[in-house]
């Protein structure tokens, strides 16, 4: 497992350090998700919601709100 610099793909500002399998698998970390609900609304972020394309525990109405 390697670890690589890549742009958020839901807030293009940040840059993370993410391994081989979450960039292949599309995943956000579960921070950035709740922040970009947060900044740009939930329909900007449903995708990754849905599909939980992050890791760590499901994301509550009450993080986002």
């Amino acid at each position: 497992m390697s670890l690589r610099k890549v742009k958020s793909s839901l807030i293009q500002a940040v840059e993370l350090i993410m391994c081989s399998t979450c960039i292949s698998n599309k995943y956000e970390p579960r921070f950035i998700v709740i922040l970009a609900a947060r900044t740009f609304g939930v329909k900007d972020v449903k995708k990754f919601i849905i599909e939980r394309r992050y890791l760590g525990e499901e994301i509550p109405a009450s993080d986002i709100l």
